[in-house]
């Protein structure tokens, strides 16, 4: 099985980085990934319609510096960080978008938390 390091698909070299882009960017919904610190290292371009700023501005942030910024008051991110289990719930952004939240971890063979 392949597996794809997501920090890559910023700048697509391989035909399997492109077509994972290509499905991300053209999910109807925005989608932010993590690592397992809660540094974001991927995001949609839908990001800028739901949150005000370019994906571009995410790229290395962590969860807390959004709520520092003031762009969200809290995430799901943290939660599912800390009990590694699935965490849901609706969250409205300083732009006034109702976002339903789904923070998943991923872990990698050896149980570690990889991403959210």
């Amino acid at each position: 099985m392949n597996h794809l390091d997501i920090t890559q698909t910023l700048n697509p070299q391989t035909n399997l980085e492109i077509f994972f882009d290509q499905i991300m960017q053209n999910y109807p919904g925005s989608i932010f990934i993590t690592d397992g610190n809660g540094k974001l290292v991927y995001v949609t371009d839908s990001i800028e319609q739901m949150l005000g700023k370019k994906p571009e501005w995410f790229i290395g942030k962590t969860v807390d510096d959004i709520i520092n910024e003031g762009i969200v008051k809290e995430t799901s991110t943290q939660e599912a960080i800390s009990s590694g289990k699935t965490n849901i719930k609706y969250l409205t952004s300083t732009t006034g978008a109702v976002m339903l939240i789904i923070s998943r971890p991923i872990f990698d063979d050896k149980g570690k938390l990889k991403y959210i």
